[in-house]
């Protein structure tokens, strides 16, 4: 098991800790690495997505062919979660 800072979604805790690690090819867009997560302090579990940079192009090249508004949605939340990061 793999501590990490990703902070709980619940309390807000960075004690949490990857449970599960699997990795999914998706159709047209890549390599996705899903984790399973659960936090030491409040018991709460959640589950994320990972995805290469590469891939977040793929996809929106993917979601653009099918809807251009949730493509641009998309791209503003990844805006977003990126600004967070920094």
């Amino acid at each position: 098991m793999i501590k990490n800072a990703i902070e709980c979604k619940k309390c807000g805790s960075d004690n949490c800790m990857v449970t599960d690690t699997r990795t999914r090819k998706i159709r047209k867009i890549g390599e996705t690495i899903y984790r399973r997560r659960e936090c030491l302090d409040c018991g709460y579990k959640w589950s994320t997505a990972e995805l290469y940079i590469t891939d977040i192009e793929r996809l929106l090249e993917v979601e653009f062919e099918k809807n251009l508004a949730d493509c641009e949605r998309l791209v503003e939340f990844l805006d977003k979660i990126y600004r967070r990061k920094k």
